[in-house]
């Protein structure tokens, strides 16, 4: 069987309230043993106020690896962009949004295509 029949389609999302913290960090994942993820569209918002960043990671043998920070100076914006991002079993993916006020509402999306994989 080919790697392209073998894919499934991959939809996750994580939501969270807003402690008011410094920043809130929202987890997808972790990855199933014996899948591998590869995440293709990574999309987050505060559907209430206006954060200071956003960024994400790969949470990998317990440390956070990050890939982007981005400044977001808007409220209810759903910023989303295309990515190739690949995890392995056991690792999850983090959305960190800074500057959160409490009982903001938080989400974080991804989607992609998931597959088995020996071990």
């Amino acid at each position: 069987m080919s790697e392209e029949k073998a894919a499934r389609v991959l939809r996750k999302f994580a939501r969270a309230v807003s402690a008011g913290a410094a920043y809130d960090d929202l987890e997808i994942g972790p990855v199933p043993p014996g899948q591998e993820w590869t995440v293709e569209h990574v999309a987050s918002v505060d559907e209430t106020t206006a954060i200071t960043s956003r960024g994400w990671a790969i949470k990998a043998s317990g440390f956070l690896h990050w890939i982007e920070e981005v400044l977001v100076t808007t409220a209810a914006l759903h910023d989303g962009e295309r990515v190739v991002i690949v995890l392995a079993a056991g690792e999850s993916l983090i959305c960190r949004l800074t500057g959160c006020t409490s009982a903001d509402v938080l989400y974080a999306y991804v989607t992609g295509t998931y597959r088995r994989v020996p071990g």
